[in-house]
């Protein structure tokens, strides 16, 4: 094998292995936030909206890669909780538009401190100088991973 297809199957793999990582960092998460009551498709309709903002149900599910019924049922148990707010567009009222909450946006950020800290006690086991080889090759797959997109 070449060096071009080792490094592109390094960087899938490397992939494979950072979206396992957050599945296991939202899992906990959402154990940890029981109270809340999140789903993780619900916590990532959250962070999605966190993210972009109020976006077209159409949108959200293409983005989401969830069927629109699936979609709908989702928001409205999200709607339920006061996390999302449903709403159309005044130019068009046939449009759908769905934005987070100040409590949706709550939870987004308490997830978010508990996935930076579990990540925070998995970076603390090495040692300075592999930190910082860490950290520099994590600067450069940033670069690299903004460009490509």
């Amino acid at each position: 094998m070449d060096d071009k297809q080792n490094l592109v199957e390094s960087i899938e793999g490397l992939l494979t292995s950072v979206n396992r990582c957050l599945k296991i960092f939202h899992r906990k998460c959402i154990e940890e936030h029981k109270d809340i009551g999140l789903t993780e498709q619900q916590y990532l309709v959250l962070k999605v909206l966190n993210n972009r903002g109020p976006l077209k149900m159409m949108e959200l599910g293409e983005i989401l890669h969830t069927s629109s019924g699936s979609l709908t049922v989702m928001i409205d148990r999200l709607v339920a909780k006061e996390m999302v707010e449903r709403y159309f567009l005044e130019e068009d009222r046939r449009v759908v538009m769905v934005g987070i909450t100040k409590v949706g946006a709550k939870a987004i950020d308490e997830f978010k401190a508990g996935i930076l800290g579990y990540l925070a006690q998995e970076i603390d086991r090495y040692d300075t100088k592999k930190k910082r080889r860490i950290a520099a090759a994590v600067n450069e797959l940033h670069e690299v991973f903004e460009k490509m997109s």
